[in-house]
C-alpha cells in the first residue's frame, strides 16, 4: 500500500485507541494497558517510517 493509505490507517488506529483508553476510569482494567500498547505501537511505527 502507498504511504497514504498508511498514514489514514495509523492515524484512525491512533484515534480509535486514544477515544478507547480515555473512556476508562480505572487504570489497572486491562483494557487501557491494550490501548496504550497499541498507541506506543502505532508511535514506534511512524517513527520508523519518518
Amino acid at each position: 500500500m502507498d504511504a497514504g493509505t498508511w498514514a489514514r490507517a495509523r492515524t484512525w488506529t491512533l484515534w480509535k485507541a486514544l477515544m478507547t483508553a480515555a473512556g476508562f476510569t480505572n487504570p489497572n482494567n486491562a483494557e487501557p494497558k491494550r490501548c496504550w500498547h497499541i498507541i506506543e505501537e502505532v508511535l514506534a511505527d511512524y517513527k520508523r517510517d519518518v
